[in-house]
């Protein structure tokens, strides 16, 4: 806080981190139009840029001065800028969570068409109460903070809070709750009052000090109580002054008159108040010009009950600008229409020597007290490094029946909201709600940055697929399914991979994981994960190779059970029906050999015919290919010949013998 009690806020710059995978930098804010940085790995070489979701891209080109190639070769260098969100603090990202909660209750409102301006001004406390609890939770850490580590960032972090509460709160006032409400200065003096923390904190050391009386801000808070229509806190304060003798009659009017002032109750009409106030008014003149105060500081008082120009500005030391004319206000038109404060704003603003070169916040609560709504939200939105702010409030406006704030500037802002959400680790989750109500713009971006999500984890990913599936966007939940099946099948999961591969309904790729299958198959002698292939149901039918995978898992099952016929004839119809890979079916065969030397005939003269034709073309397919274990295959191809014909010599004879009986 400077001067004043007004909040001591470096705005209106926005602070760019550098991120290079070996080391990251920051940069200084002190210099306020530009600065000369050095990017390791690009000093001194011409650069390109691209604008990238998180900020900004630079990286090194080949090209000389004469815009010609240098034919060098090397390593490009790439440097990712990202502006500063704002998001370090934990308290922060909170922060965001909870104005994403309001956010979205204020959308269903909406959609129920329940946006009365009562509605809209509780939406409006709950978005300043959000920020206030946030402002204390930063405070409670730094009155903590043992080590004085980041102390600094912590108050900053503080100050930039209760400025920007300080610009909504006023807001409020001005655009909606006055013209629900009707008089405008109680809701004025209500917004110094919740923002006169400079005040309070002088009042607090004099009412804790031994003798209040004697301390030397005393007479100081007393007038800063009666310049904000706290009279009660007056009078109790002014109570504990020495009073030497025959000066009491003196300090009995003055707290006649704190406990008289009139004050606009809801439901009186402005005739009545004015005559009380009138009267009230004309009795202060009385009894100053009669001399009822020879006290310099009770005469102070009365002059500015009176609304004495001088005796206010002695005062300005107090207060800010901004309360100094609610102060002016108070005392000279209490019954201000809410038109005619833009008419008082720049004689405040020169009494406190506000030239040319205004600081932002003043600049934009001047342009809030001239009803410029939409120079509000430009301002802000030129000021301040972070979108949050100037969305919610923006949006919030626009439910305003009175205001004409334009949609496309309400929907620019909540995008750019939302894609600066979308960068962060942690808040991406916030962004589709924000995206939802922009429209075609909104959709159409979030289906190009939920595929570009970085996946680190499943449960990351399953979040990205709820958000897709609520919005029916099936070909990004396709996509990112097929993300994570490839990041699993790199990393050696088939299991997983396939789960994620028949989430996205992906035949080719399925049919990719189960070859792998299979070649873990034949180099293994097992197949892996058979309770996802147990369970593959109609999933099978993604991929011929897929079928072919969960028929063999049945043939093996089968023949585990000793359901020998079943099995051979599941066997014979997978070679028969051309389901299998060629690569595989000389382990087919191999796998008919059990079962064409079981002692009970198992195949029958028929099927052992079309184990030869099966076994012919794996023999004439060898002859065109060249294999590398060649005189293996040959030898098993022999045995299994033998095994066949052996197999169909007692299959005639045994089907003979049947045909004699």
């Amino acid at each position: 806080m400077n001067e004043g009690g007004q909040p001591a806020w470096n705005w209106g710059r926005c602070v760019w981190c550098v991120e290079l995978t070996s080391a990251n930098m920051s940069l200084d804010e002190e210099e306020p139009s530009s600065f000369e940085m050095v990017l390791p790995g690009l000093h001194g070489k011409h650069l390109g840029m691209k604008w990238t979701l998180r900020g900004l891209g630079l990286y090194s080109t080949n090209y000389s001065t004469n815009y010609s190639t240098s034919g060098a070769h090397g390593f490009a260098s790439i440097v990712e800028c990202e502006r500063e969100r704002g998001t370090s603090l934990p308290m922060l990202r909170s922060l965001y969570s909870e104005l994403h909660a309001i956010f979205v209750l204020l959308q269903q409102e909406v959609l129920q068409d329940k946006t009365r301006r009562a509605t809209l001004v509780a939406f409006s406390r709950n978005y300043r109460s959000v920020m206030k609890d946030c402002m204390e939770e930063i405070q409670n850490v730094l009155s903590s903070n043992q080590n004085h580590q980041g102390e600094n960032e912590l108050a900053n972090q503080i100050s930039q809070l209760s400025a920007l509460e300080l610009i909504w709160h006023l807001c409020e006032v001005l655009f909606m709750e006055s013209l629900q409400m009707g008089h405008l200065l109680p809701m004025l003096l209500d917004w110094v009052r919740l923002h006169s923390s400079a005040l309070d904190q002088m009042a607090e050391d004099v009412t804790q000090s031994n003798c209040p009386a004697e301390h030397s801000d005393y007479w100081d808070v007393v007038c800063g109580f009666v310049l904000q229509a706290r009279m009660q806190e007056a009078r109790k304060l002014l109570a504990q002054s020495i009073i030497p003798d025959g000066e009491c009659s003196m300090y009995a009017a003055m707290d006649e008159l704190l406990r008289t002032m009139p004050h606009y109750v809801a439901g009186h009409t402005f005739t009545e108040f004015e005559l009380k106030w009138k009267y009230w008014h004309d009795e202060c003149e009385r009894l100053l010009s009669e001399g009822a105060f020879p006290h310099c500081q009770l005469r102070l008082l009365c002059k500015i009950l009176l609304g004495d120009a001088k005796a206010l500005l002695g005062k300005k030391h107090l207060m800010p600008w901004y309360h100094f004319l609610v102060a002016k206000l108070l005392f000279n038109n209490p019954t201000v229409k809410i038109g005619e404060v833009h008419n008082y704003v720049q004689p405040c603003l020169d009494l406190y020597g506000c030239g040319r070169e205004m600081e932002p916040l003043d600049q934009i609560l001047q342009v809030a007290f001239d009803l410029n709504y939409n120079q509000v939200i430009k301002d802000c939105s030129l000021t301040l490094s972070s979108w949050w702010f100037v969305s919610h409030l923006a949006d919030l406006l626009h439910r305003c029946p009175q205001f004409q704030l334009g949609s496309d500037l309400r929907e620019f802002l909540l995008f750019e909201y939302a894609t600066d959400l979308l960068s962060h680790h942690s808040l991406w989750s916030l962004a589709p709600a924000y995206l939802d109500t922009c429209g075609e713009s909104g959709r159409a971006c979030l289906e190009l940055c939920l595929v570009r999500l970085p996946l680190q984890s499943e449960k990351k990913a399953q979040k990205v697929l709820r958000l897709c599936r609520e919005r029916g966007m099936q070909d990004q939940e396709r996509s990112i399914c097929k993300q994570m099946a490839m990041k699993a099948l790199r990393s050696g999961r088939l299991g997983s991979a396939l789960a994620w591969s028949l989430r996205a309904k992906d035949s080719a790729f399925a049919t990719r994981i189960a070859d792998r299958f299979l070649e873990d198959y034949r180099s293994y002698g097992f197949l892996p994960h058979l309770d996802l292939i147990d369970s593959l149901g109609p999933s099978m039918l993604v991929s011929d190779r897929l079928t072919f995978l969960a028929k063999y898992r049945e043939f093996h099952r089968l023949y585990s059970e000793n359901h020998y016929k079943e099995a051979a004839q599941l066997l014979l119809s997978l070679m028969m029906a051309r389901v299998a890979p060629r690569y595989f079916w000389l382990n087919l065969m191999t796998d008919a050999l059990p079962l064409l030397t079981q002692e009970k005939v198992v195949f029958t003269s028929q099927q052992c015919y079309r184990l030869l034709e099966c076994l012919q073309e794996i023999v004439t397919e060898r002859n065109k290919e060249s294999a590398m274990n060649e005189d293996a295959q040959a030898e098993d191809i022999i045995i299994i010949r033998e095994a066949i014909a052996s197999n169909h010599a007692r299959t005639v004879i045994q089907e003979r013998t049947e045909k004699v009986l």
